[in-house]
């Protein structure tokens, strides 16, 4: 008896543990039992996937819709390029027996590419470019052969070509159609691979596509809608506000509301689908020079490969 009064004294100066049903009524306790997150103690730990489609809630989707994504560039990013320059380096070295490469060989991987094998100027200028990010060292070169044709070695990317040889292949999902280009929902795998007799690098450099949104189909549709529904909306309520309307209460005409409305819905995501689409023509020309540049190039590689 005299053990449940010391008790009941303690818990009125508040010395006294809390039981659990008791505990559950303090705001501030039930705070801190929650932990760090804010759940409760018997919430269910959800999957990525669902935490994720749970957090981007309408308001992120509409963002993207007429913003667009982040980061906006597609790739391939600088290190990839490198990457890619220095692994197609290592296995021309490694092939062509130690006989360096050329600055034509290094064409398809540029930034800027030759329109073809007579340009020569910028044959030399992209390719002295890569010569001295890896520092390169040039061979002795017959003085009847054009300066596109001077070859290099790079000592210090073949003592390195232990690292090199794991190149970083993305697998882009991209098909090129226009379903894709407005909503992707995919994102692009990158898988490590050894460079090797098995597999053969990229014949040329690809850049990726600029993309409107990265949406998954149904959220692209749902702002679609959204929008829609908005800007009829607003032209009923304009009709509503007009004269001898039963909503007429001023005199208002509501103009500029519905075309700063139709501006933001539609003319901005419009606006920057025409953006994408140049942005994704001069990347596509870039991309042929180089595919065309290197089958062009790939009859005297044969050549060589097959006399050496």
């Amino acid at each position: 008896m005299r053990a449940s009064q010391l008790h009941n004294r303690r818990r009125q100066r508040g010395w006294a543990p809390l039981s659990r049903n008791q505990s559950s009524n303090l705001e501030g306790v039930a705070l801190v039992q929650r932990g760090t997150w804010g759940r409760e103690e018997n919430d269910t730990p959800t999957s990525g996937s669902e935490q994720e489609e749970s957090y981007r809630g309408l308001l992120s989707v509409s963002v993207e819709f007429l913003f667009g994504h982040s980061p906006f560039v597609p790739g391939p990013t600088e290190r990839e390029k490198w990457k890619l320059r220095g692994a197609i380096i290592v296995q021309l070295s490694t092939r062509d027996a130690g006989n360096g490469v050329s600055l034509q060989e290094m064409s398809p991987y540029v930034d800027s590419p030759p329109a073809s094998l007579q340009c020569q100027s910028q044959i030399v200028a992209e390719g002295l470019a890569i010569v001295a990010h890896f520092h390169g060292r040039p061979l002795a070169k017959d003085s009847t052969e054009p300066d596109s044709k001077a070859r290099f070695v790079f000592p210090e990317l073949m003592a390195e070509s232990s690292s090199v040889m794991n190149y970083d292949e993305a697998h882009d999902p991209d098909d090129g159609t226009w379903e894709y280009l407005l909503y992707s929902g995919d994102v692009i795998v990158t898988q490590t691979r050894t460079i090797g007799k098995s597999y053969q690098l990229p014949s040329s450099l690809q850049e990726r596509r600029y993309l409107l949104t990265m949406l998954e189909k149904k959220q692209f549709q749902q702002c679609v809608l959204l929008g829609t529904l908005n800007y009829i909306g607003v032209l009923w309520l304009r009709q509503s506000l007009g004269w001898r309307h039963t909503l007429c209460l001023f005199d208002a005409r509501p103009h500029a509301s519905a075309s700063f409305l139709f501006t933001y819905l539609f003319l901005l995501p419009l606006a920057r689908l025409l953006i994408v689409i140049i942005l994704n023509a001069i990347r596509g020309r870039r991309n042929r020079r180089r595919a065309d540049f290197a089958h062009a190039l790939k009859p005297t590689q044969d050549a060589r490969y097959e006399t050496s």
